[in-house]
């Protein structure tokens, strides 16, 4: 990898001279097949005990949901793009790096145990061809995804409320991340400044190894603080605008599959159907599971038929992890 020094745009912390230029992105595959086996084999044994009628759910409605579920996606693309580049403005990746940091994120994120797996992915691609060291642009990947979790956690909270007893999971999940995620992000910066002066971390500082994690993880602890703390109300509400879109284009995705089988006439119940099932599965699928196994189905299931759950799980799911195979297919054919 050529190395070229990086001059700071409008905020210079974090800044390093990582190089800019191409990465080569693996995948395990053996993992990635495992976790697709256990969420074709976790959506089986849901058919099988709910008795889910596939044969309702036609090709029509399962395109349509696609690319309602695509666009989605793809508004995300921008809005990766819009917070680094209006946090860095002298960083100028191309669309295709932040297009191939979205999907390959995700693809990471479908095979990890993890409710926001995909970020380290993200962190790595747009470092190496921005010139942002790890720590930096990792910060930028929550900071973004923060909008996500907040979003979706408060609207589950509230959607919640009229699934109860069934729903009491996810109230306990989406109240526990809404309270703990804004005060554990903003805390490194000061919990790493005060283990730096510990005598554990001061005999550890003679490791190289040592010197580089907690360097990473300084950059991460003052990028993000400085993000949160200083980015102006415009681009905030900018950032919100376009959180608001993707989540909309994503639960709107489960409309074809209610209208295509008359369940949602009435426009209004239509449209609280499919934001309560949408928010409450992404608040449940906080849970550590691969891919929101197992918690995915249950939170969908608390409003939707069987057959719908089934149909609109394998296009979230598959949809973007397809358009990851697309990419890597092309990386590898150069």
């Amino acid at each position: 990898m050529t190395r070229v020094p990086v001059k700071a745009g409008r905020r210079s912390g974090g800044l390093t001279a990582m190089g800019s230029g191409a990465i080569s992105v693996g995948v395990n595959w053996k993992r990635l097949v495992v976790a697709i086996v256990l969420v074709v084999g976790v959506i089986q044994v849901y058919i099988v005990v709910t008795g889910a009628d596939l044969s309702r759910i036609g090709l029509p409605e399962l395109a349509y949901s696609a690319v309602l579920v695509f666009a989605g996606w793809v508004i995300s693309v921008f809005r990766l793009m819009y917070i680094v580049e209006s946090n860095y403005n002298d960083v100028n990746c191309s669309f295709k790096t932040y297009l191939k940091a979205r999907f390959l994120g995700d693809l990471l994120a479908k095979i990890t145990p993890s409710a926001i797996g995909g970020e380290p992915a993200r962190a790595l691609l747009i470092s190496s061809e921005s010139g942002l060291s790890i720590g930096t642009a990792y910060a930028l990947a929550i900071y973004e995804v923060s909008y996500d979790v907040i979003y979706t956690c408060l609207l589950g909270l509230f959607f919640s409320m009229w699934y109860l007893p069934y729903s009491i999971p996810v109230i306990l999940v989406s109240g526990f991340v809404v309270v703990s995620w804004p005060v554990f992000f903003r805390s490194v910066s000061r919990v790493a400044s005060k283990f730096r002066a510990n005598y554990v971390a001061v005999k550890l500082a003679k490791f190289a190894w040592f010197e580089k994690l907690f360097k990473h993880i300084e950059d991460f602890g003052k990028t993000y603080s400085e993000i949160s703390s200083t980015m102006d109300l415009g681009s905030k509400l900018f950032t919100w605008i376009l959180t608001v879109l993707i989540h909309c284009f994503w639960a709107l995705a489960i409309a074809p599959f209610l209208y295509f089988q008359g369940r949602a006439m009435n426009p209004v119940l239509g449209l609280w159907t499919v934001f309560s099932a949408y928010s409450i599965m992404q608040a449940i699928s906080m849970l550590p599971t691969p891919g929101g196994v197992g918690v995915a189905e249950y939170g969908l299931s608390l409003v939707l038929p069987p057959e719908v759950v089934v149909a609109y799980r394998i296009i979230y799911y598959f949809v973007p992890i397809a358009s990851a195979l697309f990419i890597l297919a092309g990386e590898l054919l150069k």
